[in-house]
């Protein structure tokens, strides 16, 4: 890898350091709004009552429902800063990798012009991508842990999630405590391993702003 120090300027990396700080930002505000799900989910689902479990329409289920959403709008959203961020160091990564950072993919149309699309990814896929890509662009050490039960209810959490969005019945709305519990430890898990990295993302940047600024 280059040395990135050589190509930036300090107002350029003052520039991407706000790019990471707005992002964190971003974390917060859909964090906020997850916490406020919390709240009205987790406190109305005391005590347990039979009837929530069957009626997709009452106040409780509503709440899981909106809950459900709110954190996969956490992680869209996220996945997506990671790798917008990851742009800032397009000589630290692929070319491959950077078109998948952009969401696009590139063809050739019926008149030979070259043409770009909005490129559909999985979201597990992408996650894993977002943070791995992150940590190449950053130079950081720093991996999520895929092995551990948080990220398997994550997974598992994915089927809640698109069951959701593509309901074909109405027992599809129907959120159990299970699910819900596996949601709130999903959410865990990937909101300690994305502050985690994206820290260790800022201090590459402290520590390059420094050294550029000794030598320049």
């Amino acid at each position: 890898m280059t040395s990135s120090n050589e190509r930036f300027s300090l107002e350029q990396l003052e520039r991407i350091n706000t790019s990471v700080v707005n992002a964190m930002t971003l974390f917060n505000v859909l964090g906020a709004d997850v916490d406020k799900h919390v709240q009205q989910t987790f406190s109305n689902d005391v005590p347990f009552v039979p009837q929530h479990e069957s009626d997709p329409n009452n106040s409780f289920q509503q709440a899981r429902r909106s809950y459900v959403r709110a954190c996969y709008a956490f992680f869209e959203a996220n996945n997506y800063a990671l790798k917008f961020l990851s742009l800032n160091f397009p000589e630290n990564i692929s070319t491959e990798d950077i078109f998948v950072c952009r969401e696009i993919d590139v063809d050739i149309d019926e008149s030979g012009k070259s043409v770009s699309r909005n490129k559909n990814l999985r979201f597990l896929p992408n996650l894993r991508f977002a943070f791995s890509v992150f940590a190449r662009a950053y130079r950081i050490a720093e991996t999520p842990n895929y092995s551990d039960n948080g990220f398997a209810d994550l997974r598992s959490c994915v089927k809640v999630r698109d069951r959701l969005t593509h309901p074909k019945r109405l027992s599809d709305l129907l959120v159990s405590p299970s699910e819900l519990s596996g949601m709130a430890t999903a959410m865990g898990w990937y909101t300690d391993n994305f502050s985690r990295i994206v820290s260790a993302g800022l201090k590459f940047l402290t520590d390059l702003t420094k050294q550029t600024s000794s030598d320049s």
